[in-house]
């Protein structure tokens, strides 16, 4: 890699700079036969985020340019003989909450016997085999419907043939279709592509109840050859489904609020995966087919019970309503996109910075924090890094060093420089090494998953269950405070990751030492639990005696039992 610099005295100098950089530039791509349309239109659809004039992200978009790649879980309407009909019924695929498939798939069974992912797919989609030959659900089918059909509209069926659900399901689908109780037809914008997205999704659950009581008028076709397979993982991994299951387990509410929640809740997820960036990542990441199966196969390969499932238990402690956990899961979701003021060769030499928006790295630290945009920018920006959800990188100021916390999904920091004092990187460090935090969960998780049994899960969900199994044997018999396990568990394989990028002939080298050695000192003070820089520190460089010594004079006892007997003794013996 090479770079050019230069120094300038004045405008006369700049400009000679200038014209000999514009003489090395290469010329600008031309489109003479005016095919520069078609050609983007392909690059944009198979590869996404990829120049065709420069293999190059393209981070830059000029102004009022659309971004690509457009959403693909759209609600649009197609003109028929008969009017106006739903062309997106394949997006229920994702949206509909089956119980019947909710029921096929347990969690907790299939950790505790160790099957693997195509194991409870087969099993589940011999169940199903079963299922639909039993329900007789070809009677549904014709020569001229449609076969895809049927991927959305089975579970529908299935829940319809279910007497114990069959009540609940239909007093659902009516009371979405005629409250506001449902954030699926909101409208977050008064404009006029909203309101006609929000006429959309309101035809198509008309559809859906329509359908629900008359099968046949839903142009269904031959039954697909793999229609089970797909429901399987529909009842893996589809994000209404599995919703649908980590709402029941968290929250005992009615049918009708549970489905309600977890409709709404996958509804956000097709937001999320209705994003550019968002689609970019699941087309590279899943084998080539229309665009909900891809979403449907990202989830069942990323585990998205599982993500749920740890969400919502990290949740639980401050959202004890199944409506306050929804808003929450909602805040985490829909981080708007910031944009930075950056430089490349070409807007340096024209004086003008360009945008670079900002997905899955933001910063904090630059909001103003005394305007309320400003407070809700950072609360939002908390929310969705405490999150399984993007962001993923924080790039922040002092802003993040105290009073904020960072470690629910978070064990890795990188100091790009380093504090004058230890207590200062004690404060940094702090802000993800906390209660519950993700080093702590992984450490259980690692330590005492092979213990978890049907006992322990009989009244608990598995975190809930591990926690337990961990404080029996960290804690309980061993004299140890109540702060372990759940902000401290000695295991070796996860650690909190200190990252110190040192510039070549750095001082922070030299710094780094001294802090660290004052750092175990301060630790020692304050009875921190990470003993293994101290302990390194002291053996090394400090005399046996002098430890001693060292402890004697900074140990602090806390125990009012120790204090009582030992300064007042006489006293107490005289009462």
């Amino acid at each position: 890699m090479s770079a050019i610099g230069w120094v300038d005295f004045s405008s006369e100098h700049r400009d000679k700079v200038k014209s000999v950089i514009d003489l090395l530039s290469t010329p600008g791509v031309i489109d003479e036969l005016g095919i520069g349309v078609i050609r983007d239109s392909f690059s944009d659809s198979l590869f996404p985020g990829v120049s065709t004039i420069q293999t190059r992200a393209k981070y830059f978009h000029a102004k009022n340019e659309r971004r690509h790649p457009i959403p693909q879980l759209v609600f649009s309407q197609k003109k028929t003989d008969a009017g106006e009909s739903a062309n997106n019924m394949s997006n229920f695929a994702l949206l509909y909450p089956s119980q019947t498939l909710a029921d096929l798939f347990d969690p907790d069974a299939a950790l505790l016997q160790r099957r693997s992912l195509k194991e409870i797919r087969d099993e589940i989609a011999a169940k199903l085999d079963q299922m639909i030959e039993d329900a007789e659900l070809h009677r549904f089918g014709s020569t001229t419907g449609e076969p895809d059909r049927w991927y959305w509209a089975a579970p529908l069926l299935l829940d319809r043939r279910t007497p114990s659900i069959n009540k609940d399901l239909k007093e659902w689908l009516k009371g979405v279709g005629e409250t506001d109780d449902s954030w699926f037809f909101g409208s977050k914008k008064d404009d006029n592509q909203q309101k006609d997205e929000s006429s959309s999704k309101e035809k198509h659950f008309e559809e859906l109840f329509r359908y629900f009581d008359n099968p046949f008028e839903a142009g269904l076709g031959p039954l697909p050859t793999d229609l089970s397979l797909v429901l399987a993982d529909m009842a893996i991994a589809s994000p209404a489904i599995t919703a649908l299951r980590s709402v029941s387990r968290h929250f005992e509410d009615e049918h009708y609020f549970r489905t309600l929640f977890a409709f709404d809740i996958a509804n956000e997820f097709l937001s999320l995966f209705n994003k550019p960036e968002s689609i970019a990542a699941v087309r590279m990441s899943t084998d080539r087919a229309v665009y909900w199966r891809r979403v449907l196969e990202y989830c069942v390969n990323g585990g998205l019970q599982s993500v749920l499932d740890e969400f919502f238990h990290v949740l639980r402690a401050d959202c004890p309503t199944i409506r306050d956990l929804f808003h929450r899961l909602v805040d985490s979701m829909n981080l708007g996109t910031a944009s930075i003021k950056v430089d490349d060769l070409k807007s340096f030499l024209n004086g003008k910075r360009r945008n670079m928006r900002c997905h899955y790295a933001v910063d904090l630290g630059n909001q103003r924090v005394e305007t309320d945009d400003g407070k809700n920018r950072i609360k939002g920006i908390r929310h969705n890094f405490n999150s399984p959800f993007r962001p993923f990188v924080l790039a922040t100021t002092s802003i993040g060093q105290e009073g904020l916390d960072f470690h629910t999904y978070c064990r890795k920091i990188v100091h790009w420089n380093l504090p004058t004092n230890p207590i200062d990187l004690e404060q940094r460090e702090g802000r993800i090494n906390r209660f519950k935090g993700l080093v702590i969960r992984q450490q259980i998780a690692a330590k005492y998953g092979t213990l978890l049994s049907d006992e322990w899960l009989k009244n608990d969900d598995v975190w809930n269950a591990l926690f337990k199994i961990a404080d029996e044997h960290e804690r309980k018999g061993t004299g140890k405070c109540e702060l372990i396990p759940f902000w401290h568990v000695e295991a070796d394989l996860f650690q909190i990751e200190r990252i110190i990028p040192f510039y070549p002939f750095s001082r922070d080298r030299a710094k780094l030492s001294t802090l660290l050695k004052t750092l175990a000192l301060y630790r020692l003070a304050f009875g921190q639990p990470r003993q293994a820089e101290l302990v390194e520190h002291l053996l090394t460089n400090v005399t046996e005696s002098r430890i001693t010594e060292i402890r004697d004079k900074l140990m602090i006892d806390l125990s009012p039992i120790n204090y009582l007997i030992e300064p007042y003794a006489p006293v107490a013996s005289s009462l």
